[in-house]
């Protein structure tokens, strides 16, 4: 079972403590305890892997409801040199992110924020954005979101599809057992209250092994499906480069757990240059590559131009090659990945 996994903030979209996010024990399992027993029931897998590679290849990264701002902190161990932001309205959570300093950390919600064209990529990780649970919500984080990103940028999330109606797995028939940082075994189980729409409310229940409640959180989560998405995204001034059905670019199918967007920020119809270095489109007219619908100028488009895939970034790499894309050349160990060590950019065409 894929667990539910509040936010680490516990708190609304708005960041105030509601009927969408509400906690009933606090002296027994505190917010800060909370914070740090986040990563546990959730640990670091191929998701992460996909985020962290474009935030290494990104000049400035905004993580939107970081929680306890794992990726950041990697990318940053990992040789990031640039800007690096996170945000979430919850203390408890930013406790634990600052105890890198050399991330910039901000305690607010994604519609309060007020950069403008200050970041190359916005992410939201952990389904954090299944948290906009109103239109009116979603409206106002997508215009600040937007607002945040140079032209071009790029905006990759990830939501639930809700075709695969993951949450009738969350029961306490599928409890998920840890042990927190202070050395106690504790259950952690989940319970859906209601379906309303496209909205799952549902409570996480943190006990000990005996059976004693120590704390009780009640959230909603919101289930969009591409359509929906594309009407939202669009209506706040992205355009949709791609939907995958997983992390390594499959295709979006009714069986999908996942449903993974990247979209960029509108440039003026006619008047930019696109580049194919980051994701290809999965929705390609038939027998056309990227590159064709691109310079073809049915996108809009003046001209379009193709950089180097590093051989370490896998997803971009398989989906391309998919596409009908080959290597052309190869400039040997010019990148240092964390992982693999030395990587070559391949040159495709």
């Amino acid at each position: 079972m894929s667990a539910p996994g509040l936010p680490a903030s516990r708190r609304d979209a708005r960041g105030r403590t509601s009927d969408r996010v509400e906690k009933y024990y606090f002296r027994m399992y505190s917010d800060a305890e909370a914070a740090d027993l986040y990563n546990l029931p959730n640990p670091w897998g191929p998701g992460d892997e996909f985020y962290l590679s474009l935030a290494i290849a990104s000049p400035s990264v905004l993580d939107i409801g970081c929680g306890t701002g794992t990726m950041l902190r990697r990318a940053r161990a990992a040789g990031h040199t640039g800007r690096l932001t996170g945000i979430d309205p919850d203390w408890a959570a930013l406790d634990v992110a600052r105890r890198r300093g050399d991330i910039e950390w901000m305690q607010c919600t994604a519609a309060s924020m007020t950069w403008e064209r200050e970041f190359d990529l916005a992410v939201m990780m952990s389904h954090a954005f299944q948290c906009f649970v109103t239109d009116d919500d979603l409206r106002a984080s997508l215009a600040a979101i937007r607002r945040a990103l140079v032209d071009g940028g790029r905006f990759v999330f990830e939501t639930r599809n809700p075709a695969a109606r993951e949450w009738e797995e969350w029961n306490p028939g599928n409890p998920i057992d840890v042990v927190d940082l202070a050395g106690r075994a504790v259950r952690v189980t989940y319970r859906v209250e209601s379906v309303a729409g496209d909205v799952v409310t549902f409570t996480e229940t943190t006990s000990d092994p005996e059976g004693l409640v120590l704390r009780v959180d009640r959230a909603s989560l919101r289930f969009l499906d591409t359509g929906a998405l594309t009407h939202f995204l669009t209506g706040a001034g992205f355009v949709i480069d791609a939907q995958y059905g997983g992390w390594f670019g499959e295709t979006v199918e009714e069986t999908s757990a996942e449903i993974v967007t990247s979209a960029r920020g509108a440039w003026p119809t006619g008047r930019s240059v696109e580049t194919g270095t980051g994701m290809p489109s999965a929705r390609l007219d038939r027998g056309r590559s990227t590159g064709a619908l691109l310079s073809s100028g049915t996108r809009g488009y003046a001209a379009m131009r193709f950089n180097a895939v590093v051989e370490s970034n896998y997803v971009p790499l398989q989906v391309w090659r998919r596409l009908g894309f080959h290597v052309i050349g190869i400039v040997p160990g010019a990148f240092e990945h964390p992982a693999p060590g030395r990587a070559g950019p391949h040159v495709m065409h």
